[in-house]
């Protein structure tokens, strides 16, 4: 979707996969230097998009968000020993916010907010929706969408599903809006482990259930192979039988 050169592609490509590598502990995996490797990689990459029109700049941004913020990369630089690569990704425009629990800074998803601002409709916008929706809205990885998360991800994945015409994303979309009615069924429920008020959602919890079903169903109408879709299912029957869902999705505590 970018249009930026095949060679550029295959770099970024294979820093993802370096970094995953080291992430999961496969063979040579040690994790030393692959920090410098990707600011290198991220920085050939960011100036190669400088020259794009305005939707393909939004492409590449939404590639390098998604690399930047990925298990992997990210494990990759929490393990370097001072903050020099973090400092030359900053320059780069990627922002990070400080997680106090976790003694470190997380990557805010600057990238992905660019690329929704230069490219808020078409499928550039769409992915860039869905990114969002499947970190519910938790950008800093701080609970920076809330406690309440899912009413986010509930009324902009509704809105997103107005416009979709790719029924893999249309499925996932839908799954994760199931997901998110689902969390005030299982609050409700009590699974907010002391966190909230069951009594605040008991009233919308039938509502949210009927609401998490039809999601879920409309979803494994379009996909009922992939992960997702086994999730889902689970989700669909259990609330279908009157049960609570396993867990919450969206909630979101940073205690």
């Amino acid at each position: 979707l970018s249009g930026a050169d095949p060679r550029s592609v295959d770099h970024l490509l294979a820093l993802l996969a370096a970094a995953d590598s080291a992430y999961q502990g496969g063979p040579q995996s040690h994790p030393w230097g692959r920090d410098i490797l990707a600011v290198r990689v991220l920085g050939d990459w960011m100036a190669t998009t400088r020259r794009l029109d305005a939707p393909h700049r939004a492409a590449a941004l939404l590639a390098a968000d998604q690399v930047l913020g990925s298990a992997g990369v990210e494990y990759v630089l929490a393990r370097g020993t001072d903050s020099a690569p973090r400092l030359a990704l900053g320059a780069l425009g990627a922002g990070f916010a400080r997680d106090e629990l976790g003694g470190g800074y997380n990557y805010a998803h600057t990238w992905l907010d660019e690329a929704r601002r230069l490219a808020p409709s078409g499928r550039v916008g769409n992915l860039a929706t869905l990114a969002l929706l499947r970190m519910g809205f938790n950008e800093t990885g701080t609970c920076g969408g809330g406690a309440e998360a899912f009413r986010h991800v509930s009324v902009e994945g509704e809105r997103l599903l107005g416009s979709l015409v790719d029924s893999a994303i249309a499925a996932e979309v839908q799954f994760l809006v199931g997901d998110a009615y689902a969390d005030i069924v299982g609050l409700a429920a009590g699974l907010g482990a002391g966190y909230a008020d069951t009594a605040a959602y008991r009233a919308e919890a039938p509502a949210a259930r009927a609401n998490a079903i039809a999601h879920y169903r409309a979803g494994l109408a379009l996909d009922h192979t992939s992960r997702e879709s086994r999730a889902a299912w689970l989700e669909a029957w259990r609330l279908l039988a009157g049960l609570p869902p396993t867990t919450t999705h969206f909630f979101c505590v940073y205690d």
